[in-house]
């Protein structure tokens, strides 16, 4: 089985296509998706456990999606 964590993210303020958050870099990250579509490897990174994850598209103020990382 392998451990999965689904993150919903609602800018509320600002236009972002990026999103950084706090994972211990022990963790192995099999595959991020956003709403349900894979984003290819190139499209996040964790190094130093500070992950960043570049979305399809920025979001504007108001909008949300949800990532899930395996």
């Amino acid at each position: 089985m392998t451990p999965t964590t689904s993150i919903g993210i609602d800018p509320g303020i600002v236009h972002t296509g990026v999103v950084i958050l706090d994972l211990d870099p022990r963790y192995r990250i099999e595959a991020v998706e956003q709403d349900g579509q894979p984003l290819p490897s190139s499209a996040w990174r964790n190094p130093e456990g500070r992950m960043t994850v570049d979305l399809q598209q920025p979001l504007a103020k108001g909008m949300a999606t949800t990532l899930r990382i395996r």
